[in-house]
């Protein structure tokens, strides 16, 4: 029997184990006399099936990444199905496990194993049962009092060779051994950076940046007063805050044209219309709101246009649990441009319902008189001029202030997704320019950013992708300057009493997708930093590979198994520290127990700064510093 064999063979021996203790558990019915023994019998089958369940994880967790998706199946069937004990004793499989381990670490497991093995065969023995979880002895008479003899005397016999020390004994240096397994299999994971004190404090400025994002949300989900038929969307700019000394939270948002396209330009040109550009920061009650277009510094700048402006205030006051809890559609974009002044723009695109309006804010931009009765943000965008306050909206329940600058207009192109820019099959005439490698790194540092800024809330949904990644074109195709603005996330509002429909997850095997994703967000993350690297999607590394024939539809285990075939070539192109983040988000390789691999824990908030975002920017500065940019 070959050593991983043995692994599988304890994955089927539990089972049998507890199906004896079903049936003495039901034996016992029959004895006159059981006294504690059924009680003894439903504890000990309770122990086991939980220690099935740590070790049936632990090696999927370990094995999971290497392995087909038919090998999956036959290696992990339903609880209940027949294990394939000819395939746990193959060489690929065994050989399959000390890659992941290691020749050292791989000995160290199977020592571990065959102790476990050796305490299943005991408890076998004890029980008397057979390789399917049958009692070896017959019963000889057919009649019911006989029953109870025969079955009484094997019981007797069987609970002297299974006393309460020794049962104790067995169980607990079984759990012992399954519970270093599941320690081992977990310490191989890729350990993230230590973190530091600055660390910590920069994820806490995030967390504010997330809350405050929510907040914008649900302002201008609330303030629109308008008739418009077709839903209003608004932009939202991602950006990597810098971590030296960032300021104030402020977010870019854009607000399309109602009319866009206005313009078509020449053959093989990009229609384009006029789009709003506004800065918005938002403060608590009693915080003077700071009167600043500034963004918050970014340690990777892409280049956006500077405008003139002019002042909105706008009130907010929905929670951040009213608000997370909306559905809605989101997307993430770039822009183009062609600058004019704000007055003379078109109206803006945006579309919402507005609640009550606040007590007038004392401020010299912002005369009583103009900001004391409720007013459309539609309107207000499409009819306010420069230099004048757009006016102040309330919300229901949570208490901000949201100072909205206007930006002047600028001559954008109709959005594309990040996918259309990696994509091949794309009329280059249409993109005019790819995206460099100093743009797809600071656009990877920005994405990894947003996970964080962002996650659970309404602008991005949990399976988010290439797709909802937008930019807008900002010159003209007789420029060969960088032509994209962004990346963008976008979300369309469709006021109070309508709803859009959150993206679902792809159909899959929940138990199978969970183990091997325990974070959707971060997987998603993974598989656009896999294809930002390569610069092609994951639909085109299926045509490549001939596995993509278009008759199917993709899942998420698709995607992954995509990716993770991917992880060689991630590692060759683009080095040990960003091949390390790649494989952290896809397989969520973080040193925490599974439970807590999720964002809404402040310690898996750290882990995935230490060993995603801060990898990702020490990458791009490197980058920067070996070609003379800094």
């Amino acid at each position: 029997m070959s050593g991983i064999e043995i692994a599988g063979l304890i994955l089927g021996s539990i089972p049998l184990v507890i199906s004896a203790l079903e049936h003495y558990t039901e034996g016992i019915d029959v004895i006159r006399d059981f006294r504690n023994y059924r009680s003894i019998l439903k504890s000990l089958k309770t122990k086991l099936s939980i220690q099935e369940d740590l070790y049936r994880g632990t090696l999927k967790l370990l094995l999971l990444p290497e392995l087909s998706l038919i090998e999956v199946h036959a290696l992990f069937p339903e609880i209940g199905s027949e294990i394939n004990g000819a395939l746990w004793g193959t060489k690929d499989i065994e050989d399959k496990l000390r890659k992941r381990l290691g020749d050292r670490r791989f000995r160290l497991f199977m020592d571990v194993v065959e102790d476990m093995n050796a305490i299943m065969k005991k408890l076998m023995e004890n029980l008397d049962i057979d390789m399917n979880g049958k009692p070896k002895w017959k019963p000889i008479y057919n009649t019911d009092e006989r029953l109870q003899d025969c079955f009484a005397w094997e019981w007797r016999r069987i609970r002297r060779s299974l006393g309460k020390r020794e049962r104790e004994a067995l169980i607990s240096s079984f759990e012992r051994y399954n519970n270093d397994l599941a320690r081992f299999v977990q310490n191989n994971e890729i350990p993230a950076p230590p973190s530091s004190g600055q660390d910590k404090r920069f994820v806490k400025y995030l967390d504010l940046v997330r809350n405050q994002a929510c907040g914008l949300h649900s302002i201008l989900g609330n303030s629109w007063r308008c008739n418009c038929n077709a839903p209003h969307t608004a932009y939202l700019r991602l950006q990597h805050p810098s971590e030296a000394s960032p300021s104030p939270p402020t977010f870019a948002v854009t607000f399309p044209s109602r009319q866009m396209p206005t313009a078509r330009s020449k053959a093989g040109r990009q229609e384009s219309a006029f789009w709003s550009h506004t800065v918005i920061s938002i403060s608590e009650p009693g915080d003077q709101p700071e009167v600043s277009a500034t963004e918050i510094s970014s340690t990777v700048p892409l280049p956006t246009p500077k405008h003139s402006t002019s002042q909105l205030t706008v009130k907010l006051s929905s929670s951040l649990k009213a608000t997370t809890s909306k559905k809605k559609t989101s997307r993430v974009q770039f822009l183009a441009t062609n600058k004019r002044d704000l007055s003379s723009r078109p109206n803006a695109a945006i579309s919402l319902n507005p609640l009550a309006v606040s007590p007038p804010l004392q401020t010299n931009d912002c005369p009583t008189n103009d900001c004391s009765t409720a007013i459309s943000l539609c309107s207000a965008l499409s009819e306010t001029p420069s230099g004048k306050p757009l006016g102040r909206f309330l919300n229901a329940t949570k208490d901000q202030t949201a100072l909205i600058t206007t930006d002047a207009s600028q001559e954008l192109s109709k959005p594309l997704c990040l996918n259309m820019l990696l994509s091949k099959s794309v009329d280059p005439g249409r993109l005019r320019q790819k995206l460099s490698d100093k743009e797809r790194l600071k656009i990877a540092l920005t994405l990894a950013s947003t996970v964080l800024q962002l996650y659970d809330s309404p602008w991005i949904d949990t399976v988010w992708s290439g797709q909802d990644i937008q930019f807008l074109s900002s010159k003209g195709a007789d420029n060969d300057e960088a032509p994209f603005i962004g990346p963008f996330v976008s979300t369309s509002f469709r006021g109070p009493a309508s709803s859009s429909g959150s993206r679902q997850l792809p159909p899959t095997s929940p138990s199978l997708a969970d183990v091997l994703i325990p974070s959707k967000v971060l997987f998603a993350l993974a598989v656009m930093l896999v294809e930002l690297c390569l610069d092609k999607t994951l639909v085109e590394m299926r045509q490549v590979s001939g596995e993509e024939d278009g008759t199917r539809r993709t899942t998420l285990l698709d995607d992954y198994e995509t990716a993770h075939k991917q992880l060689n070539a991630v590692y060759q192109k683009s080095g040990s520290n960003y091949g390390d983040v790649v494989q952290r988000c896809l397989k969520c390789e973080f040193n925490i127990t599974p439970k807590q691999k999720r964002l809404g824990f402040e310690d898996f908030r750290h882990l995935v700064y230490e060993g995603v975002v801060a990898p990702l920017e020490e990458n791009y500065k490197k980058y920067l510093l070996y070609r003379g940019d800094i």
